[in-house]
């Protein structure tokens, strides 16, 4: 039978209210998924100070790359796997941890980009995962090329999905897990059933306990 375990997302950084908050009203996760550097207008970026403070914790960390807003060809997947690994590291985060890109379903994405944010982060170290809408959107699509073309991509990349919309709950009311998933077979772990609460501003996810041995 498989276990899961619950956690959360957010695009603020964790401080002591911010948790106090999150503890409170959902519950206390076990994984916090949280971006590897700031962006305009989407999201505070980690910090050394956060991670530890995160760690201190017992709760282990996603690290994301994103939002990726041009997912088109091998050399821009390259470049996107590039950075993340240089971000990873900045934060002194160890190698075979898992960075996920954050694609938007609005965003277009190709199975050239796919190939290469895989086989770049799986030579450098780190292990690779693709935070993305599976039901709209390119991405599919474009998942299901590469990994019909690259054996890597279907064995090394894991998947966290946004679909269906669930709507969150608290940690002792998660749904089963029923991550819709691309129509080749694929590692889909990560589930965020549940986007933007009205306490707290976080969304809700439930992972595979597959997935931990590639946190941090």
């Amino acid at each position: 039978m498989t276990n899961y375990i619950w956690g959360v997302h957010s695009q603020k950084a964790v401080s002591e209210e911010f948790f106090a908050c999150v503890i409170k009203h959902f519950g206390y996760p076990k994984f916090w998924g949280r971006y590897l550097k700031a962006s305009a207008n989407h999201a505070e970026g980690l910090s050394k100070t956060e991670i530890a403070w995160i760690r201190r914790r017992k709760i282990r960390l996603l690290p994301i790359h994103g939002v990726v807003r041009n997912a088109n060809g091998y050399h821009e997947g390259r470049i996107a796997a590039t950075n993340a690994i240089f971000q990873a590291r900045q934060l002194e985060i160890p190698r075979g941890t898992l960075l996920f890109a954050g694609i938007d379903k609005t965003h277009p994405v190709d199975a050239r980009w796919v190939e290469a944010w895989v086989e770049t982060l799986y030579k450098s170290g780190y292990r690779s995962g693709i935070y993305s809408n599976p039901v709209y959107g390119s991405f599919s699509d474009a998942f299901c090329q590469a990994a019909r073309e690259n054996d890597r991509v279907e064995k090394h990349c894991i998947l966290w999905g946004t679909e269906p919309a669930h709507g969150p709950t608290d940690s002792k009311t998660v749904p089963p897990f029923k991550a819709s998933s691309p129509p080749h077979p694929c590692n889909m772990w990560v589930w965020r059933y549940g986007k933007d609460t009205e306490r707290c501003s976080v969304n809700t996810c439930l992972a595979n306990t597959k997935l931990l041995p590639f946190l941090w």
